[in-house]
């Protein structure tokens, strides 16, 4: 837990996350805290999402049609702070973490490569195979 704790706080610190946020936060989260912090989430990968009524309804959803290989309940997120839900919601925002980077790096190479300079000496040389198909790179792209 320490280290998935130590992974999501420095990520939404690093993103612009703009509540409070800390180790002895993230203990025994309040359920208004893991709602700020899976909508942030939610919102580095699908920009306008929101949450209908029951957020413990649409959590699972989402993170399945993200691929997420593991079942989070809505009992999990109702006491999401409880000794035997936290562990589960972690272990989904710690993945979602992963996710978010994962999506921001991909965004970052589509949109001009600005990292070629400190790698292009282990590039290979033909141009296509430096160009990431379309699809991938659509910038308008919704989820």
């Amino acid at each position: 837990e320490v280290e998935a704790t130590t992974k999501l706080i420095t990520y939404l610190l690093e993103s612009g996350y703009d509540r409070q946020i800390s180790p002895k936060i993230l203990q025994a989260p309040a359920q208004g805290d893991f709602v700020a912090i899976v909508s942030f989430l939610f919102k580095k990968l699908i920009p306008n999402f929101k949450f209908g009524a029951r957020f413990e309804e649409d959590v699972p959803v989402v993170l399945k049609w993200l691929g997420y290989p593991l079942t989070i309940g809505p009992s999990h997120l109702r006491s999401v702070g409880a000794a035997n839900s936290w562990p589960h919601a972690l272990a989904g925002l710690s993945w979602l973490v992963d996710i978010c980077k994962v999506c921001g790096s991909l965004l970052a190479f589509c949109s001009g490569y600005p990292l070629l300079g400190r790698i292009e000496a282990h590039l290979p040389t033909n141009p296509s195979l430096l160009t990431p198909p379309p699809a991938l790179c659509r910038r308008g792209h919704s989820f």
